[in-house]
């Protein structure tokens, strides 16, 4: 995390221990936390944690997609965590008058963000076992081949595992009649 005015740093862990070390830090600052903003990253369910301490502590925060991010600064050189926060720590001072805050989420909306999550990495792994599969005839293995039966297997076991969270991620909209 960097803090832009004052340009000082500080990284955390990615757990309740980590997420007091912010605010600590921000006290160190002198920073009121009803007046801080957190300008992140959108990294899916990785910060799931994080977004929920920052709600249970009403410290307002909003996530931008790393693309807008890039887009934001233009072609730049190096890489690293202190670099990445500088840059998003800038960006978020630039846009401060026009970014949104996250808002909490209801658990129906919670669960159903983590279902879809699962069913987007099932999906994909679905699709990898089939390319490679593919690939696997391809090099002339065998149909009757157990590498070929252990692939069948897999992607049999991954379309009842999506099939049963597509119900699922339809029964949590269905009960939710806003979320149709």
């Amino acid at each position: 995390m960097v803090y832009h005015l004052s340009k000082t740093h500080v990284k955390i862990n990615n757990s309740i221990d980590g997420f007091n070390d912010l605010i600590r830090w921000l006290q160190k600052l002198h920073i009121d936390i009803s007046e801080a903003m957190i300008v992140m990253e959108h990294t899916g369910l990785y910060s799931y944690c994080f977004e929920n301490f920052l709600h249970q502590h009403r410290i307002v925060f909003c996530k931008i997609s790393a693309l807008e991010i890039k887009k934001s600064i233009g072609l730049v050189r190096g890489k690293t965590d202190r670099l990445d926060a500088a840059r998003i720590a800038e960006y978020g001072y630039e846009k401060k008058d026009r970014l949104i805050v996250d808002k909490p989420l209801s658990n129906d909306l919670k669960r159903l963000q983590v279902l879809h999550s699962t069913y987007q990495r099932l999906v994909r792994h679905r699709a990898a076992l089939i390319n490679a599969l593919k690939e696997y005839k391809y090099i002339g293995i065998a149909e009757k081949d157990l590498i070929i039966q252990a692939q069948r297997q897999l992607i049999k076991n991954f379309d009842k595992q999506i099939k049963k969270l597509k119900s699922e991620i339809e029964m949590v909209i269905n009960k939710q009649p806003a979320l149709k």
